[in-house]
């Protein structure tokens, strides 16, 4: 039976579909293998490590904007820089 389901998908590989379907899994089986230890996570209030992805996208987002509130007002070294034409 594992065979049969197998063949039945290696013949429909002509289709774009189907290929997609076939990423998508495999994407899927590399994600569900990847080590905590990859950068995608972050520790929250109470120390614990947070691996869900969308909260560790509104976490960072959040972490975005408070940086920016503190950011120095005025030009950054790299708008200077631009500023004095040497770099484009």
């Amino acid at each position: 039976m594992k065979e049969n389901k197998q063949r039945e998908i290696a013949s429909d590989l002509s289709s774009s579909k189907n290929q997609n379907q076939i990423f998508q899994i495999a994407r899927k089986i590399v994600k569900e293998r990847q080590d905590v230890t990859d950068s995608s996570f972050l520790k929250d209030a109470t120390d614990k490590v947070v691996v869900d992805e969308n909260r560790i996208k509104d976490m960072r987002l959040l972490l975005q904007l408070k940086n920016e509130k503190h950011k120095a007002p005025g030009l950054s070294v790299v708008e200077m820089i631009q500023a004095t034409g040497d770099i484009d």
